[in-house]
């Protein structure tokens, strides 16, 4: 599987915060992030500044990761050392790929791409693919949100939100339409 992740307005935190506590915000992202890759037998591929790029030997590795790394943002904000609290959104796409260094190319990095700038703030949006092959060992549940076209693919991909079974209501994203 292949993840993507984005912190949620990072300009603004930036400008907001200043350089240098942008840069410890930053450091922390990349410490709870990369945990989170580690755990699940995953390796980041590539650090965008304020997101990562990831890839994971199943795609139940890569749920499993994604879900970890937005519970450790959410716990990130009561800590009393956080710099700031912070969101990230997440995409996921799973299928072949060809690694080449630290780059992996193919139609599941595509779609991982293509789907986090779709996800809400704090939300895992997936491809169905996802879903049916690491729903059976991941501690999720998934809410269909229907057929997209990606930019750059020639067919359609059918889209889940993936909600944590441990997430309380009051932390879990609000139900809503999807728009591209």
């Amino acid at each position: 599987g292949i993840v993507f992740t984005d912190i949620v307005g990072s300009t603004e935190l930036r400008s907001r915060r200043g350089d240098d506590r942008a840069d410890a915000l930053r450091r922390d992202h990349n410490a709870l992030l990369g945990s989170a890759v580690t755990a699940h037998s995953g390796r980041v591929l590539r650090w965008t500044g304020d997101g990562i790029k990831a890839d994971f030997p199943t795609a139940s590795a890569a749920l499993a990761a994604a879900i970890a790394m937005q519970r450790a943002v959410t716990a990130y904000r009561d800590r009393p050392d956080a710099v700031a609290a912070f969101e990230i959104r997440i995409g996921i796409g799973v299928g072949e790929v060809v690694v080449e260094g630290n780059e992996a190319h193919g139609i599941a990095a595509i779609e991982a791409a293509r789907l986090e700038p779709m996800a809400a703030p704090g939300e895992i949006l997936a491809t169905d693919l996802v879903r049916r092959l690491g729903q059976r060992r991941t501690d999720a549940t998934f809410a269909e949100l229907g057929v997209f076209e990606l930019k750059g693919l020639d067919e359609p991909v059918a889209v889940v939100r993936v909600i944590d079974s441990h997430q309380d209501d009051a932390t879990r994203p609000l139900p809503r339409t999807l728009a591209i």
